[in-house]
């Protein structure tokens, strides 16, 4: 596909000078690259062999791979981690197709690092101080065991009122009481 060798080019361009500047980490938004858009077939044959090819090039610079992907991402977890992802930004056990945070730590547990747990806007924004609480004790619970872990509201919380800075002052205070669980 035309459009996808032209990006992988302009994409191979970018880390050139990203690497050279000795990142330690790149970050891939690969929201349209997930399920919701492509069956896992298509994915293998058309996404999968520039992704690696990208992945490849920046383990050989001795930086991570990070790929942000919230929904849909379940029948690709294996494609994941054969591809050598470092890290999955966006695990949302709510949004979209929803993340099976349970199998996904199994899979993941010492092979990829795990970023997200919470629902930014349905839990932050939305929710109540007893619903932060709790998903931030579930996402730790499953998530945090062992280690690749990282807790954060996903995507974002872009709400500016009172309660929702009530609800990440909440989501803090239950993470710093719960972080060593």
């Amino acid at each position: 596909m035309m459009i996808i060798r032209i990006s992988h080019q302009w994409n191979i361009k970018r880390l050139e000078i990203y690497l050279d500047e000795g990142v330690d980490l790149i970050i891939r938004r690969a929201w349209y690259e997930t399920t919701d858009f492509w069956s896992p077939a298509l994915y293998r044959q058309f996404i999968a062999p520039v992704l690696q090819k990208e992945i490849e090039m920046v383990h050989q610079a001795g930086a991570k791979f990070g790929y942000i992907s919230t929904s849909g991402i379940m029948p690709l977890i294996d494609d994941y981690l054969n591809l050598g992802i470092d890290v999955l930004i966006g695990v949302d056990p709510l949004l979209g197709k929803g993340a099976d945070i349970k199998t996904l730590k199994k899979k993941a547990d010492g092979k990829l690092c795990l970023w997200g747990g919470v629902n930014g806007h349905i839990t932050i924004e939305r929710g109540t101080e007893s619903d932060v609480e709790n998903a931030v004790e579930k996402s730790l619970q499953i998530l945090s065991q062992n280690s690749g872990f990282i807790l954060s509201p996903v995507d974002n919380v872009s709400d500016d009122s009172a309660e929702t800075r009530n609800n990440v002052n909440t989501f803090i205070k239950t993470w710093k009481e719960l972080r060593y669980i």
